[in-house]
């Protein structure tokens, strides 16, 4: 599950999703350029990194958080959608470098998923992305 706009509810979010049977959540915006694998929230530490506050305090076992890592565009400034890194919505070459540039810095570091997230609302705008990909 994603929450709107990134907005965690803490832990009723994380109550609601255990008690639901939700196996997992992508909601968190983690700070870690090199990556981060997912995990769960069986233990929650000091530093949870969720992005936006309410962060859980508590742990919720069997949870997974598949954390959203930025993508860095040519000019080096971080983004967390991959549609919202583009200058020129009709260039495959800097979709391309991006989605290359950012999997190359994964592999060569802790080889973390390296997942790409996209707004629907872009393959209306646009099919740049969807042809590069």
């Amino acid at each position: 599950m994603r929450s709107p706009f990134l907005q965690g509810g803490g832990d009723n979010q994380f109550n609601m999703l255990q008690k639901k049977k939700f196996l997992y959540d992508s909601s968190f915006a983690a700070h870690y350029n090199d990556g981060i694998w997912p995990y769960t929230l069986d233990y929650v530490v000091n530093g949870t990194q969720c992005g936006i506050e309410p962060c859980p305090k508590t742990s919720h076992e069997g949870i997974w958080q598949v954390p959203i890592l930025p993508i860095k565009k040519l000019d080096g400034v971080d983004c967390n959608f991959l549609d919202t890194c583009i200058h020129q919505p009709d260039d495959t070459e800097e979709v391309f470098q991006i989605l290359y540039n950012g999997f190359i810095k994964r592999y060569n570091s802790t080889k973390a998923p390296y997942l790409i997230y996209l707004h629907a609302e872009c393959f209306k705008v646009s099919f740049t992305i969807a042809k590069t990909l």
